[in-house]
């Protein structure tokens, strides 16, 4: 994503890009995926990707949507 979005930084709008979109897109993705592929993904995502912000978030709402949070 960081490749990408470098490419072409002004691609959108100051409202809507590419980070946006693929936002969005990941949970819908991830709702198809097999837990194991899901697996396979996020280990590639978190050793080879660079914008921590973003995965982190990923992180995060993987990590509430299996009701993992809290006390």
């Amino acid at each position: 994503m960081n490749d990408a979005y470098c490419l072409n930084p002004g691609e959108e709008s100051f409202i809507v890009d590419s980070w946006d979109r693929v936002d969005r897109l990941v949970p819908i993705l991830y709702a198809h995926m097999a837990k194991d592929e899901r697996e396979v993904i996020n280990k590639q995502f978190f050793a080879e990707g660079r914008a921590l912000g973003w995965l982190t978030s990923i992180l995060r709402r993987e990590t509430f949507a299996h009701g993992k949070y809290g006390e």
